[in-house]
């Protein structure tokens, strides 16, 4: 089971689609994240991370609802963490 740790919510406004929002799971350095905030988007960004409590993609789905657009770059457990969200 994958699990993953908030690292970060940051907002803005959706172009074209009122209150869209992108999840970002395996943000990384923020590059992408950045890119979707310049675009106008809300992002929800995740990165794993041992200093935080663990959620898991359906603790994210279920609090933040679904997204507009979903990235998954979690190193081959992409697969595992759309299972879990289900």
């Amino acid at each position: 089971m994958y699990q993953s740790n908030i690292g970060e919510i940051v907002s803005g406004s959706g172009p074209g689609v009122p209150s869209a929002f992108i999840m970002d799971v395996g943000a990384h350095n923020g590059d992408d994240t950045a890119y979707y905030l310049h675009r106008g988007y809300r992002v929800v960004a995740v990165e794993a991370s041992p200093d935080v409590p663990s959620v898991t993609m359906g603790d994210l789905l279920e609090r933040h609802g679904v997204p507009y657009y979903l990235k998954i770059d979690i190193e081959g457990m992409d697969k595992e963490c759309l299972q879990i969200a289900r």
